[in-house]
């Protein structure tokens, strides 16, 4: 499912960007684009649905102007600025975004992962039932970088 709409987004971009122009191929533009063959999916009982969540992400010029998509295996999509996360549940999601945009951008990599990880566990499970095998993911954008791939994973390797 996740190559499926990894090529399924590939092909849009190349389709929008052939057709109209490479600026008018917005992240907005792609989760619409696969929001649709999602819903379809979802709604036709003769075939599976695809279960996958995406996290769609466009780097403005500053950190204010970046731009987030969350895409849900029904197709529906929800838009955040600053920080864009996906979960489980819905709930889960909605109960973490507010408290993830006060994490101050200028932390280091160890910083805040430690930040984002206390704020996962303290806002998913009470202090009593945190179970210890469970890892909180986490990357961050790096906006000054010739590589293709601008996420990095916070991980207790790296920091």
């Amino acid at each position: 499912d996740v190559e499926a709409l990894r090529v399924a987004g590939l092909e849009f971009c190349s389709k929008e960007g052939f057709q109209r122009s490479e600026a008018d191929v917005t992240i907005q533009r792609v989760a619409v684009g696969l929001s649709a063959p999602m819903k379809r999916a979802f709604g036709d009982f003769g075939a599976a649905p695809i279960v996958a969540r995406v996290l769609l992400a466009e780097l403005g010029a500053s950190p204010a102007e970046d731009l987030y998509f969350a895409l849900d295996y029904d197709g529906d999509y929800a838009s955040s600025r600053k920080v864009g996360l996906i979960a489980g549940a819905s709930s889960i999601a909605e109960g973490l975004l507010p408290k993830l945009k006060d994490v101050d951008p200028a932390l280091s990599a160890g910083a805040a992962l430690d930040a984002v990880s206390h704020i996962w566990l303290q806002t998913v499970f009470a202090e009593d039932e945190m179970p210890g095998d469970l890892i909180c993911e986490a990357m961050i954008l790096e906006r000054n970088t010739r590589l293709e791939n601008r996420f990095v994973d916070l991980t207790p390797e790296l920091v």
